[in-house]
């Protein structure tokens, strides 16, 4: 009805969003394994993101020597290892939130064609 394809099986079910709430208990194998998928792919988007938008720690350590400020007791390349020890963390973890809202999103069914009901 409406010409939606639904997958059945394989890697695209598994991947696709659980229909509704009983679907959650009726097999929670699925939506396990959605949920990992959607989070992981936002953590590893919000890694990649921070590489090509000049958000590493490299370009970070550059804007701070830029401005003139330091860590105190840190060199150059020590400023480096600091900040990488926690911008990939927080980027990766920042992702994961976006994940985790866009699943509770989906599953209270604010994601849509955005056009259910209009005109039936």
């Amino acid at each position: 009805m409406g010409g939606h394809s639904i997958p059945i099986g394989g890697l695209a079910y598994y991947m696709s969003p659980p229909k509704d709430l009983s679907d959650l208990i009726r097999d929670p194998l699925h939506t396990l394994f959605y949920i990992a998928f959607v989070m992981f792919s936002c953590a590893m988007f919000s890694k990649f993101w921070i590489e090509v938008s000049g958000a590493s720690a490299k370009e970070v350590a550059k804007q701070l020597i830029e401005q003139e400020m330091s860590i105190v007791g840190r060199r150059e390349t020590s400023i480096i290892k600091e900040l990488n020890r926690y911008i990939p963390t927080a980027a990766a973890l920042g992702g994961m939130c976006i994940g985790l809202l866009t699943i509770i999103a989906d599953f209270m069914g604010a994601i849509g064609s955005g056009n259910d009901g209009i005109g039936a």
